[in-house]
């Protein structure tokens, strides 16, 4: 092998990957992000892997394009020398179909008692699995090819062996892409000793409900100032941090002094929901739940003032609003496909592509669905692999991956011959089943389109522009 020529080296965070329905990418190790590829890419990748240079006639030119595409977007460079790809980077086929991420509630506990919680972590009701049962999750993670989580609660950092479940997940090149926190234990000393373990600025995302009205909400006195200062450290410190807010009747007025206040601490994204109808939830409802008429009141006034602010954060608005910076155009997340060629794709891309795992073990298709009855019929990892629940055989696997014209040819579903019904594109399965039925129709997406809200938010969006 003559070391004298150019050989071409792939990144080392990068795996080469295989499902049932996604025959070949590359999965950043560090991120959990995908990159698809081609075959001749991957037979160029394998060349590489055997010793042929860059500039060997063995390889033809769509061979060189390939490894020349993937060093002009930095997943690879040339080398001096041959240098041997690791053994996990070689291509690893998985019996079972592609899922980006999970989404994992590694407890049941929390030192909070939100009135509204899915998982009511006050109570505990999920509990919380030892590390050696979270360990064989993460190794069924690693045979589906699942690289990437985002770790929720309850609250997770109550685990007390939560540097040991950390290491257990980098271990296996499982990468954390968003922390969810209350905040709370977020002091500038924790964060010294999770830099020790994570180099990496993991984004972090915090619940703010509201100037003057989080502690209601989350159900203790004197936690709103704690909070604000744990977005303020995480910012400070150069980590992205993103902020969700839970509507209800009373903190709508609120809303333009908080879109103020996360300017001034420097969030990168705010995102803005209504209250779903949880099980917790339902105790408060009567008193607290905001009609659909004062939520969109309560957004236009945000938007108002999120307009004279200049933008500066990425915003969402549940179904009614997007701003994002990247590309500077704000538009209506709840317009998807728009014509009959939206048939064939999921009703939901989210709980196709990214599940929630309760902190029993239970596979849901998305938080908002679990603690709801539908939680008794679903999968348990402690009984069945990651990998039998996402093969195209399991019933599973054949909810989440529902297709609108499956979804459109249920008799229980109304939607099929609504005339939006390719631009909502079937709405939200989770609020569908809180207003009645899991294939129904989603209320807020009927209110949006059939009864003028669309209107009241079309000023504040970006026109399309053609091609």
């Amino acid at each position: 092998m003559d070391q004298g020529m150019p050989y071409f080296q792939l990144s080392p965070d990068l795996l080469l990957r295989g499902w049932e329905d996604v025959r070949y990418a590359l999965v950043d190790s560090r991120s959990g992000e995908q990159i698809r590829l081609t075959g001749p890419a991957v037979d160029a990748l394998e060349l590489a892997w055997n010793g042929i240079p860059l500039d060997s006639p063995v390889l033809l030119p769509t061979h060189r394009n390939a490894l020349e595409t993937l060093i002009r977007h930095r997943l690879g460079r040339r080398t001096e020398r041959f240098i041997e790809p690791l053994p996990e980077q070689r291509l690893k086929s998985a019996p079972c179909n592609c899922t980006v991420s999970v989404c994992w509630s590694i407890t049941g506990r929390c030192n909070m008692k939100c009135r509204h919680c899915y998982v009511e972590a006050p109570d505990a009701l999920y509990g919380e699995l030892t590390l050696p049962e979270c360990v064989r999750i993460m190794d069924q993670m690693v045979e589906a090819n699942i690289h990437a989580v985002l770790l929720t609660g309850g609250e997770p950092l109550v685990r007390a062996d939560w540097p040991d479940f950390y290491a257990a997940l980098k271990a296996r090149r499982i990468a954390v892409q968003t922390i969810y926190t209350n905040g709370l234990l977020v002091t500038d000393r924790w964060l010294d000793e999770f830099e020790k373990y994570e180099e990496r600025k993991v984004s972090f995302s915090l619940s703010f409900d509201g100037v003057g009205h989080h502690d209601w909400l989350r159900g203790r006195d004197g936690v709103e100032r704690p909070v604000v200062e744990a977005i303020r450290r995480l910012v400070r410190r150069g980590y992205p941090v993103e902020i969700e807010s839970v509507m209800y009747r009373d903190n709508l007025d609120a809303l333009p002094a908080t879109c103020e206040l996360l300017m001034e601490l420097g969030v990168r994204k705010w995102k803005v929901a209504e209250v779903s109808d949880s099980r917790a939830w339902r105790p408060y409802a009567a008193d607290h739940t905001a009609s659909r008429e004062a939520l969109n009141r309560g957004y236009v006034k945000l938007l108002e003032r999120f307009q004279a602010l200049g933008r500066p954060f990425q915003l969402q608005i549940d179904h009614r609003y997007m701003y994002d910076p990247r590309t500077g155009k704000a538009f209506a997340p709840a317009l998807q496909g728009g014509t009959d060629m939206s048939l064939q794709q999921p009703v939901c891309v989210c709980i196709r592509l990214h599940p929630y795992l309760l902190p029993d073990g239970t596979l849901m298709p998305c938080m908002p669905l679990s603690n709801c009855g539908l939680d008794q019929q679903m999968p348990n990892l402690r009984n069945v692999t990651l990998s039998e629940v996402l093969s195209s055989k399991s019933e599973y696997f054949k909810f989440i991956s529902l297709t609108l014209a499956e979804l459109y040819q249920r008799e229980e579903c109304e939607c099929a011959s609504c005339e939006y019904r390719f631009q909502c594109c079937g709405g939200c399965r989770a609020r569908a089943y809180a207003g009645g039925g899991l294939y129904g129709a989603d209320p807020a997406l009927c209110d949006y389109f059939r009864n003028g809200t669309r209107k009241m938010f079309e000023p504040y969006y970006d026109p399309v522009q053609a091609g």
